[in-house]
């Protein structure tokens, strides 16, 4: 929290200095859901890798049939 508004004033030092709530910080509840987020966190990043390499197989099979129907295009003019 303090790295926060530490930050705030080195952005913007002309600023008036504002007052976190440490309520409203998400993850500062208890200490013992710290080890499951961090497990959830790397599920979850390896979900996104998953993800990202089906969006590039689909975008590469995209790429290869639009080819394939432009060439066809092209033959039939």
């Amino acid at each position: 929290m303090a790295a926060a508004e530490e930050a705030q004033r080195a952005l913007n030092p002309d600023a008036p200095s504002s007052t976190i709530d440490p309520q409203l910080i998400p993850g500062r509840r208890m200490s013992r859901h710290k080890s499951s987020s961090s497990i959830n966190l790397n599920v979850g990043e390896r979900g996104v890798q998953k993800s990202m390499q089906r969006l590039q197989d689909w975008r590469t099979t995209i790429m290869v049939s639009e080819r394939k129907r432009l060439r066809r295009t092209a033959i039939d003019m």
